[in-house]
């Protein structure tokens, strides 16, 4: 009986190293997750980061290409600006000239669907 129980205690301290190991190896995952995520936080800060800098730098860019060429001049850039917002003026007040005759055309229209005795669903008129 007694090599029964020497056995039984090798065996024993086997499963207690096999066990120690096991909780070493699960404390090491915890530890792993916990890195994997704080270097996930840190990759998503670098990229934002970048973003920036790529950002900052293409302005950049864009005005030293501005400031080196010689044949730019603010005059033009503000007289552009000055036309495009003329021409949407224009645009917008010919866009309510044409909704106004829109409406004025669909009324006389279902007047004379009214006389004739025809009857259309009604579209109701989009405003923007």
């Amino acid at each position: 009986m007694s090599d029964r129980h020497a056995a039984l205690e090798k065996e024993l301290r086997q499963l207690e190293t096999v066990n120690a190991a096991v909780s070493d190896l699960i404390g090491t995952l915890r530890t792993t997750r916990q890195n994997i995520a704080i270097t996930h936080e840190a990759t998503d800060d670098t990229q934002k980061l970048l973003n920036k800098w790529v950002q900052i730098l293409s302005q950049t860019n864009f005005t030293r290409d501005i400031l080196t060429n010689p044949h730019w001049q603010l005059e033009e850039e503000e007289g552009y600006i000055e036309s495009r917002l003329q021409q949407e003026k224009e645009l917008t007040e010919t866009l309510a000239s044409l909704r106004q005759d829109n409406e004025e055309l669909t009324r006389k229209l279902e007047a004379r669907e009214t006389k004739r005795g025809v009857k259309r669903p009604r579209t109701p008129n989009t405003k923007r």
